[in-house]
């Protein structure tokens, strides 16, 4: 799509819009979480981080696995 009818798009369909603009904050907020818990978290936190946020997404549960139960993070305990 060029940018000229991207733009028109825009301007015609407030529905589209508004679409849009939530995905951009969306992925805005995204990339500011990640560069965030690169500069101040160990890696142990964006672990932690990057498991609850693979929960949230549809799909994404392991069978038998439901919100809130605790999940091992201790890496010694894989091996």
């Amino acid at each position: 799509m060029s940018r000229d009818v991207f733009l028109d798009v825009m301007h015609r369909s407030g529905e589209f819009s508004l679409e849009v603009s939530q995905q951009v904050e969306k992925r805005s907020d995204r990339a500011r979480f990640s560069i965030e818990d690169l500069v101040f978290k160990d890696a142990r936190s964006r672990l932690a981080r990057k498991l609850l946020e693979l929960d949230e997404k549809p799909g994404s549960r392991c069978p038998g696995n439901s919100r809130g139960e605790l999940i091992e993070t201790d890496p010694r305990r894989f091996g």
